[in-house]
């Protein structure tokens, strides 16, 4: 039992003794930072048998975020432009597909 205690104690102070970490370069933020998110999105709802109506449908949603900034000492200059497109096609609609 006092060996268990021994050990727990000494695991608890070594687990609290963290490696001495050398300073960094400061990260330099001048010049282009790019970057861009892309996204597509499929659902779909199918109603077979289902006594309390509803209507089958398919759906695609695409989302691009991209982003350019540029920094200098002396200005800033940010961009980003989000595009979203999405649609969707439901059984008996103007542009249906044929489900069966």
């Amino acid at each position: 039992m006092r060996k268990t205690v021994i050990a727990l104690i000494v695991s608890v102070l070594l687990a609290g003794i963290h490696p001495v970490i050398h300073g960094q370069k400061a990260d330099t933020t001048l010049g282009w930072h790019k970057s861009g998110v892309f996204s597509l999105n499929m659902a779909q709802a199918s109603f077979t048998n289902w006594a309390a109506g509803g209507q089958n449908s398919v759906a695609i949603n695409g989302l691009i975020n991209l982003a350019g900034n540029y920094k200098t000492d002396m200005s800033a200059w940010d961009n980003s432009l989000t595009i979203g497109y999405g649609k969707m096609l439901q059984k008996g609609g103007a542009s249906c597909y044929e489900g069966k």
